[in-house]
This record gives structure tokens, sequence and C-alpha cells, in this order.
């Protein structure tokens, strides 16, 4: 997650204006199109927990 600026853009997100909810919304959008590059699944890379 930190290496995809995920973290950055919901706060950058949140100080222009926008509800979490959207902040959020856009982050899964945004997560939803990785897959684990260990195991080949759409489980989060055990390499970018936390």
């Amino acid at each position: 997650m930190l290496k995809r600026g995920i973290q950055a853009g919901m706060v950058s997100r949140l100080m222009s204006g926008q509800s979490i909810k959207q902040a959020m919304a856009w982050a899964k959008e945004e997560l939803s199109g990785f897959r684990c590059a260990d195991c080949g699944t759409d489980q989060p890379d055990p390499d970018e927990a936390g």
C-alpha cells in the first residue's frame, strides 16, 4: 500500500474536501486492480502488509 501511494492519496483527497467515504471508495477502487505478486490472487501482498 505504501509503495502505491494509497495513503498519501487518501490524505490528499481529504485535504481537498472529499469526505472520508469518498476517499475510502477511491482507495478501494485503486487497490482492486492489484494482485498479490507472490500468490497471483487478489489477496493483499504479504510484503506490503501494514
